[in-house]
């Protein structure tokens, strides 16, 4: 049971930073992986 957004402000603003970097991670993360694919496939194609 999730407490009331008012009654802890504290937390939900922590949870914001923590959604926050998760969500910039993953986003880094993803963006990594389709640049070493789209590299790959370049190397493959031009060789």
């Amino acid at each position: 049971m999730d407490p009331p957004a008012r009654a802890w402000p504290h937390v939900d603003a922590h949870a914001r930073v923590v959604d926050h970097l998760v969500a910039d991670f993953v986003a880094d993360l993803i963006a990594d992986l389709v640049a070493d694919l789209v590299a790959d496939l370049v190397a493959v194609l031009v060789t």
